[in-house]
């Protein structure tokens, strides 16, 4: 059953669950029920596609591996950053000094700036990020024309060691 839902996405996934969950509920269908009807990897089963779900949809400082797959078919990682790089000029590359090593293909990396000439706190940039990894593993992040103080990014990305 699962691999038929990999090509949802995760509020497709969640919206789904909610659903069936109430029309069981209307029927008078309870968990246990369905557990004593398909047994007890019932609850392995609902677990498992929750930590799925719940994979693609956080941001965390360290790394996770996705459930998404790059076209090469290896899997993509995704990883937020926490840094203070003040982004004087755009166009640059900026060391952020944190490590990830064995990244093998940059994919993505979204921007949380904060610039004074913006009503709220942090934005996140409209100008796609770019990153890669230097010799030593440091991340460098590109800066394009965003200028400000770069607080968090958010990279995905697949590792050589997949």
């Amino acid at each position: 059953m699962i691999p038929l839902i990999k090509n949802l996405d995760v509020n497709e996934i969640n919206t789904s669950l909610i659903a069936i969950r109430k029309l069981l509920n209307n029927a008078g269908i309870t968990e246990t029920n369905i557990t004593n009807i398909i047994g007890k990897d019932y609850d392995a089963k609902i677990q498992e596609l929750e930590e799925k779900v719940e994979a693609d949809d956080t941001y965390s400082t360290t790394e996770v591996k996705t459930n998404k797959k790059w076209i090469d078919g290896k899997p993509i990682y995704s990883k937020t950053i926490s840094v203070n790089i003040s982004l004087g000029s755009a166009g640059q590359w900026y060391n952020t000094n944190v490590k990830i090593p064995n990244v093998d293909t940059s994919i993505s990396c979204s921007n949380f700036v904060n610039d004074s000439s913006y009503p709220t706190k942090l934005i996140r940039s409209s100008v796609p990020g770019m990153f890669a990894t230097n010799a030593s593993d440091d991340v460098m992040i590109h800066s394009f024309h965003v200028t400000g103080t770069l607080k968090y990014a958010t990279l995905e990305y697949t590792k050589t060691t997949d």
